[in-house]
């Protein structure tokens, strides 16, 4: 995780691809025979970095983007690039709730 380089108030720009579930297939740089597959996450990576609770989305925007794909691919969302901009807080962004 790079969560340890990125300081307080520090900047994530990701562009990914965003289906509306996750999966993998074999990566098409490399011969199949190297096992050598990419993963796709539902809704994109920056989830990932949400659900810490310490990074907030400033923008995210979300378009299919065929250019930058180059199989063609069954899946009607295969094609869902997302750009988000992240900014890492210095405190945790979880509300703090009296149980």
């Amino acid at each position: 995780m790079v969560d340890h380089l990125i300081k307080n108030d520090g900047f994530i720009f990701i562009r990914e691809y965003s289906p509306s579930f996750s999966y993998s297939n074999f990566n098409h740089h490399h011969p199949a025979s190297f096992n050598i597959k990419s993963y796709k996450y539902r809704n994109g990576y920056s989830s990932l970095f949400t659900n810490f609770g310490i990074y907030k989305i400033l923008k995210s925007i979300i378009e299919p983007d065929k250019k930058f794909n180059v199989k063609t691919s069954l899946k009607e969302d295969h094609d869902i690039c997302e750009d988000t901009i992240l900014q890492k807080s210095s405190k945790n962004l979880f509300p703090i709730i009296k149980i």
